[in-house]
């Protein structure tokens, strides 16, 4: 069955022959046939004896040959492959390990070397193995002509069932070696061993070696409402360059349409595809999707389709053309009583944490139809109704709050009266909302989160005790600070300074006992946060890393 391709047979056949070797080796016996490869010769015999193992002398570098079995090689009886080269024939004495697992072939040099194109005579589609040295480094193989490699294993020859071919590889190591070794891991049709006079030691090119960051991170483009693709504009060749991440290489030359071809491993989605300069098509009316989707690709030569790179990833998409503030929550803490303890019914709310009572604060809206970043806050645009519209869909209705057009939030009326009512106790109401670009479908949904409480009073006549601070997180990993005394906080100014007391960050707090810091702006390190009432200052040591 698969040993119709090798007939190999265990036989003592003598052989008289002439060759112009550069130097003889007494110490190797006979071969069947003299076989002369294209960068060196066999050594031929001096003496007729049973024949033995095959030695050739490549660039002053005599290389050896031993294996499993020592055998005569005759053709196989089926069709032969002869589109790698150069070919590896063998014919007369050589080595082959049979089918039988961990049965080995090896090659060995009388110099150490660091790479070398070795061969294998009659592969076929049964042939699996591992090619390793004795160096101290990894083994690398690359070129493998009627071989499918990963790392140091051939996973299996890749020529057509029903055929054998010979081929060649290089085998490398960072560090040199001596030996390469060969066991076979299939124990089916079995290897057998190449002309050694094919050889090239060192050879000038090594493998087809192609790199590319593990990950490339596309530009972010944006719906396009002109009803035509659009391109990203960066490009998996070059997207990196100048960040950390140099140009992806193919021997040492940069990846272009040319050299390579890119083949998607994982599909891209909704109809993306690659371009041949390494560009992404994104169809028309691809709504959108966001950039951080990962996707898997690799490179293959085109002047030689056997060598491809490892997976490389890939992340681009379209983002959405409203973009909410704070990850699409909007927080809001609201004094539900004046600071004498009486309900507070001006309609006028009192905010904290990121003193922000607008909907709009810190969202973006991107107006461009073509596919750019052409943005502005929302809180600039939003108050006019043929640029943004603000629409409150909390269902039912909350009794207390209520989101405006114009995107602020305040106290919704009592029913029948001209007074607003408060909530009673200490809680967190939720009211929800869409923001559009007026006349589109582009719209984006968010909820605001109102806590409400009603905060101790001080005493009058006593003064704020600001030593009983407590800031947590600190140190904090994203610059958000929580704070909170234990009691009521009339008014207080809240100052971040540097270590060389340069102040980089001020506000207000009112009516409270905590209040939020949100630093996320200012760089890691080590900062004064003081706190100033009309009474007392006090100052704490902050750290954001």
């Amino acid at each position: 069955m698969t040993f119709i391709k090798k007939t190999l047979q265990t036989i003592a056949i003598l052989f008289i022959g002439i060759a112009n070797a550069q130097t003889p080796n007494s110490s190797r016996a006979p071969i069947v046939q003299l076989v002369k490869g294209p960068t060196g010769q066999l050594i031929p015999p001096i003496t007729v004896t049973t024949p033995q193992f095959l030695s050739c002398i490549v660039n002053g570098i005599t290389i050896t040959t031993s294996g499993s079995f020592n055998s005569y090689y005759s053709a196989p009886l089926v069709p032969a492959n002869t589109t790698c080269t150069p070919q590896a024939p063998f014919v007369g004495i050589g080595e082959w390990t049979g089918g039988n697992i961990a049965a080995i072939l090896t090659y060995t040099f009388s110099q150490p070397i660091t790479s070398a194109r070795i061969s294998y005579s009659a592969i076929n589609i049964d042939d699996v193995a591992t090619i390793v040295t004795n160096s101290i480094s990894d083994t690398f193989l690359c070129n493998p002509c009627g071989l499918t490699i990963t790392g140091n294993n051939v996973i299996q020859g890749s020529f057509a069932t029903g055929t054998y071919g010979d081929t060649s590889l290089v085998v490398a190591s960072a560090t040199p070696f001596t030996t390469i070794t060969l066991t076979d891991t299939s124990g089916l049709s079995g290897w057998v061993i190449g002309n050694p006079c094919n050889f090239i030691i060192n050879p000038p090119v090594l493998c087809p070696s192609i790199t590319n960051c593990t990950k490339v991170t596309l530009d972010t483009r944006y719906y396009k409402a002109t009803g035509i693709p659009q391109n990203t504009t960066l490009s998996v060749f070059t997207a990196g360059s100048g960040g950390g991440c140099p140009q992806a290489t193919i021997n040492g030359m940069p990846c272009t349409a040319t050299n390579v071809t890119i083949e998607p491993i994982t599909p891209l989605p909704f109809g993306c595809t690659f371009n041949t300069n390494g560009t992404i098509r994104i169809p028309a009316g691809t709504l959108p999707f966001y950039v951080s989707n990962q996707y898997n690709y690799r490179f293959r030569s085109i002047a030689n389709p056997n060598i491809f790179s490892v997976p490389y990833r890939v992340d681009f998409g379209i983002q959405p053309r409203v973009i909410l503030s704070n990850f699409n929550n909007v927080f809001l803490t609201i004094k539900a009583t004046n600071f004498n303890g009486t309900v507070n019914p001006s309609g006028v709310l009192t905010p904290y944490a990121n003193n922000s009572k607008n909907v709009l604060f810190n969202s973006i809206i991107y107006t461009s139809t073509m596919g750019f970043a052409d943005s502005a806050p929302a809180n600039q645009i939003g108050n006019a109704a043929s640029n943004v519209t603000v629409n409150e869909t909390t269902s039912p209705l909350d009794p207390f709050y209520k989101i405006n057009p114009d995107g602020t939030v305040g106290y919704r009326l009592g029913v029948g009266t001209t007074t607003n009512t408060v909530p009673v106790g200490t809680n967190q109401r939720t009211l929800t909302f869409q923001i559009c670009i007026a006349g589109t479908t582009f719209c984006a949904n968010g909820s605001m989160y109102i806590d409400y409480f009603y905060p101790p009073l001080r005493p009058v006549g006593t003064s704020h005790n600001l030593d009983t601070l407590v800031i947590a997180p600190n140190p904090s990993s994203d610059g958000v600070f929580q704070l909170s005394f234990d009691q009521f906080i009339k008014e207080a100014t809240l100052e971040v300074h540097t270590l060389t007391n340069e102040k980089v960050h001020s506000q207000l707090m009112r009516d409270t006992d905590k209040d939020i810091l949100l630093l996320t702006k200012l760089p890691k390190g080590i900062y004064v946060l003081k706190v100033i009432t009309d009474d007392q200052t006090v100052s704490k040591k902050i750290s954001i890393e």
